[in-house]
C-alpha cells in the first residue's frame, strides 16, 4: 500500500531525531572522555588552565611601535642627560631579559661555558625577540663577545642626513640600550656576569660587545 504524504513527513522527522540523538550522545560522550583524560593526567580542566597553555602571538608592529613610545616615556622620566636616559632603558632590558630566559630556557640543554650561553642568546633568545638569529658572533676566547646584528629591526625606522650623522646616531643610541639590558640580563640569569655595551655601525645595523666580569671568568669561555 501507498503511505500518504503527512505519514511520509513523519518518518522523516522521525529519522531526523534519531539522528540528532545519536550527534548529541557522541558530544556528550566525548565531552565525559576529555574530562576523565584530564583528571587522570592531574589537569582541573578548567576553561582558564586551558587557554594558560596556548602559546600568545603579538604582532611585531605592535612591539615595533611599543619601542617607541617607551623611549619618549622614559625620556620625559629623567633629567634630559643621555646617561640617566641609557641607564634607566638598561635597567628595565635586564629586568625583561631576566624574566624571558628563565621562561623560554627550562627546556634547553645544559649550557656549561660562556660561549655556550652566549651562543643561546645569539640563536633561541634572539628568535624569540626578532623572529631572527644574529648575523655574526666573534670571540677572543677570553671573555669579550661581539654579537652583530646588520639589520636590527629597532633601527630601521631611523634615518638622517649626511651632514648629521652623529646627531642621528646618539637618537638611535637610545633605541639599543634595552636590548642591551635584556642581553645582560638573559646573560645574569644563566649564570653569566657581564656588561654589555652597544655600538652602532651602519644604520640599522649594530653591534653588542659582551663582556665578562672578572668575578665570573674563572669559568670555562
Amino acid at each position: 500500500p501507498t503511505c500518504k504524504l503527512s505519514e511520509l513527513r513523519k518518518l522523516r522527522k522521525l529519522g531526523e531525531l534519531r539522528e540528532l540523538r545519536e550527534v548529541e550522545t557522541d558530544t556528550v560522550q566525548g565531552k565525559r572522555n576529555r574530562i576523565m583524560a584530564s583528571r587522570s593526567t592531574g589537569g582541573g580542566g578548567s576553561r582558564f588552565e586551558m587557554a594558560s597553555h596556548r602559546p600568545s602571538v603579538v604582532n611585531q608592529s605592535c612591539i615595533d611601535y611599543l619601542s617607541i613610545e617607551m623611549v619618549q616615556q622614559a625620556r620625559e622620566h629623567t633629567d634630559g642627560s643621555s646617561e640617566a636616559l641609557f641607564q634607566r632603558l638598561e635597567w628595565m632590558g635586564f629586568n625583561v631579559g631576566q624574566k624571558l630566559v628563565e621562561r623560554h630556557s627550562k627546556n634547553a640543554p645544559l649550557l656549561s661555558t660562556h660561549l655556550d650561553r652566549v651562543k643561546f642568546i645569539c640563536k633561541e633568545f634572539w628568535t624569540l625577540l626578532f623572529h631572527k638569529k644574529i648575523d655574526n658572533l666573534k670571540t677572543n676566547h677570553r671573555g669579550v663577545f661581539v654579537l652583530q646584528d646588520k639589520q636590527f629591526r629597532w633601527l630601521a625606522h631611523i634615518s638622517g642626513k649626511r651632514d648629521a650623522i652623529q646627531e642621528t646616531t646618539e637618537w638611535a643610541a637610545s633605541y639599543v640600550y634595552f636590548p642591551c639590558g635584556m642581553i645582560r640580563g638573559a646573560l645574569f640569569n644563566l649564570g653569566m656576569n657581564c656588561v654589555v655595551h652597544p655600538e652602532i655601525t651602519d644604520l640599522p645595523g649594530c653591534k653588542f660587545t659582551i663582556k665578562v666580569k672578572s668575578s665570573t671568568k674563572a669559568a670555562k669561555a
